[in-house]
């Protein structure tokens, strides 16, 4: 009978016993760290940039609608509603040739220098003053005015754009649509060379009918002073942006550098609100590959003229580099353990089994030899 014999001295049914206990169970460990885990990541991840964008998204409303409560309470100040009412007076009474003259003014308004009579009309006012010491106070606002029913500036604290409104969109909007607040878009002001919006808020008489309205035009400083302190990480940010993608405020840029966001085709659906998922993976080619949480919170929903856009964002290296170090972690102590596997396998194999099998070799060479002397004797 032939002797058994061990790959390298190896028993098999060691080496198998401890591969199940020994390696089975790291394979097991490597299987969900290499699959499930790095998609529950991610997950969690955009679910909690989603939530940063939210609460910048409220953080936003907040500061408009402060501004807003700030701006309403010029609308029962006792000097705005006595300057609305005696120029409402005369405005009413000859509404059509109030409007045309308004209009005429409007196109020689640009040369008209702050000694003209008819800027100092406006200017030179109790009114007026008082707008300008509100500004020493609250410097948000680049410039304040009160204009009458027929959109005419009443008073307002610097020489305004225009002498007469009745004909511009924001005007016809928020005097027509029973507004409590109107918020414009951002716009460049040609005469600071600064990026602004403009907030309305109508003056209601007692019997409900638009008498006047109060308009503050506010700068964007301060809404970069929101997101700018947003950091997370060495990418993490959140950011401002616009209906058509530019971007308003960020970490890096404002709307001075006009630059338009890289992944707002990408994230439409999302904005739109036409999916459950409030955050996407960014895969464009030749940008870093992102990921984007989109605020659960519209800004639109309060204010129906804002159709501005808050996202927080991510590089998708930084976010996956705990995972990707647990994974280095994992792979080091598979490698360690399949080594201690192996001494153990090649210790047991020929140290502590190799009693045993020297009794069996022995057992079986007597069972040999006792054939033999059998098979001798029926011959």
């Amino acid at each position: 009978m032939e002797k058994k014999k061990h790959f390298f001295g190896i028993s098999p049914r060691i080496a198998l016993m401890l591969i199940i206990v020994g390696v089975i169970p790291v394979l097991l460990l490597l299987f969900l760290t290499f699959s499930s885990v790095e998609t529950t990541f991610i997950d969690t991840k955009g679910k909690d940039l989603s939530d940063v964008a939210t609460q910048t998204s409220i953080l936003t409303k907040n500061y408009i609608k402060n501004v807003t409560l700030e701006l309403s309470t010029f609308t029962i100040n006792p000097a705005v509603l006595n300057a609305v009412d005696k120029a409402d007076k005369e405005a009413l009474l000859f509404s059509v040739a109030k409007r045309e003259e308004g209009r005429k003014l409007n196109l020689k308004w640009k040369d008209l220098d702050n000694n003209s009579k008819e800027v100092k009309n406006i200017l030179d006012t109790e009114l007026s003053q008082y707008l300008r010491n509100h500004l020493t106070i609250r410097a948000i606002y680049r410039r304040l005015m009160v204009l009458d029913a027929i959109g005419r500036v009443v008073a307002a604290s610097s020489k305004p754009s225009k002498y007469y409104f009745g004909d511009e969109n924001w005007w016809k909007t928020a005097i027509n649509g029973n507004l409590k607040s109107y918020i414009g878009k951002i716009k460049f002001n040609m005469d600071t060379k600064t990026y602004d919006f403009d907030i309305a808020i109508p003056v209601w008489s007692t019997d409900n009918e638009c008498i006047g309205m109060v308009r503050g035009i506010v700068k964007i400083d301060d809404l970069l002073d929101i997101v700018k302190p947003i950091k997370f990480g060495f990418s993490g940010e959140a950011l401002i942006i616009s209906e058509d993608g530019t971007i308003i405020a960020s970490r890096d840029y404002t709307l001075k550098d006009q630059i338009t966001y890289d992944y707002f085709s990408e994230l439409k659906d999302k904005i739109a609100r036409t999916t459950s998922e409030y955050y996407v993976l960014t895969n464009k080619k030749n940008k870093k590959k992102k990921i984007v949480g989109v605020s659960k919170y519209n800004l639109s929903e309060e204010f129906p003229e804002l159709k501005w856009n808050i996202l927080a964002e991510q590089d998708y290296s930084e976010v996956l580099k705990p995972v990707k170090t647990i994974r280095n972690g994992v792979l080091f102590y598979f490698l360690l353990i399949i080594g201690m596997v192996i001494v153990l396998i090649l210790w047991f194999s020929r140290e502590l089994t190799r009693p045993f099998i020297e009794k069996d070799l022995s057992i079986e060479d007597r069972e040999e030899e006792s054939t033999i002397d059998e098979d001798e004797i029926v011959e």
